[in-house]
């Protein structure tokens, strides 16, 4: 091989050894400024909207005072005493007891309740009632708690006797309902067709400071789910009237003895 040929070689093999050093040097700087370049188009995510659970406060630290508005209410199973609407069987009309009594304690056992299951609980607490008592019709407090308690062998409630309007909301601020008997006359429900019955049982499920009304199911139709009482109006009915068994009455007129049952949640 002569000399100038050899020349040319390597002169030729220092050119490509340098192309490949660019070359090699330019795909580093390349991968390098994909790797680190950030993306400017907005990340789209979907998101499901779900409403914000209401505070709830400590019962402990608001037992002296009302349930805040804002606070989620108290929400228990409502059913009416009549449940499939059939009034035009009387025996129906004597059944708010019964249907108060469903509703507290389905709502403390954390159990559903349906039309189908009150109107058959109804009557198998009716007949409970006859041999207990000898009687269904106008239970008073007493006796609602111990068919209550005997029924559905249910122990989480109390009898409070001479309530107050501050004692019905401070049970009811410590996450607890209230079963309340009452002079029907007197709660002035534009839904009574007057005159109407005398004695009545509903459930005071929470109160609203806002407006200063109990809100209660009363079951006297399908419709009164969280029906909103006056607090006073409410209040001023609650009579602690007797069985209509027994042999004194207690009077509706003048100083009303004022006992409920307070209803807790079991664990």
């Amino acid at each position: 091989m002569s000399t100038k040929l050899s020349r040319y070689i390597t002169f030729f093999m220092y050119i490509l050894i340098f192309v490949l050093i660019v070359l090699t040097f330019l795909v580093l700087v390349d991968g390098f400024y994909w790797s680190s370049k950030t993306d400017t188009t907005p990340v789209v995510q979907r998101t499901e909207i779900t409403k914000a659970p209401q505070a709830v406060k400590d019962p402990q630290q608001t037992k002296d005072k009302a349930p805040s508005p804002s606070a989620a209410s108290i929400v228990v199973p409502f059913v009416s005493q009549a449940p499939f609407g059939n009034w035009w069987n009387s025996i129906y009309k004597e059944w708010c007891e019964e249907a108060s009594i469903i509703m507290a304690v389905y709502w403390a056992k954390w159990k559903e309740l349906t039309a189908t299951i009150a109107d058959a609980e109804i009557k198998k607490i009716s007949d409970f009632e006859t041999k207990l008592l000898w009687n269904y019709l106008d239970t008073s407090v007493y006796d609602t708690a111990k068919v209550m308690k005997e029924y559905f062998s249910f122990d989480q409630y109390k009898i409070v006797e001479n309530v107050t309007k501050n004692g019905i909301k401070d049970i009811l601020n410590n996450w607890k309902i209230v079963i309340v008997p009452a002079y029907w006359r007197d709660l002035k429900n534009p839904n009574y067709t007057p005159p109407g019955p005398v004695e009545h049982m509903l459930v005071v499920t929470w109160y609203d400071p806002k407006t200063k009304k109990f809100i209660t199911n009363d079951p006297w139709t399908k419709s009164w789910k969280s029906f909103k009482y006056d607090e006073d109006v409410l209040f001023n009915a609650i009579w602690s009237y007797s069985s209509s068994s027994s042999d004194s009455k207690a009077s509706a007129y003048g100083k009303r003895v004022k006992t409920v049952i307070e209803v807790s949640k079991t664990q």
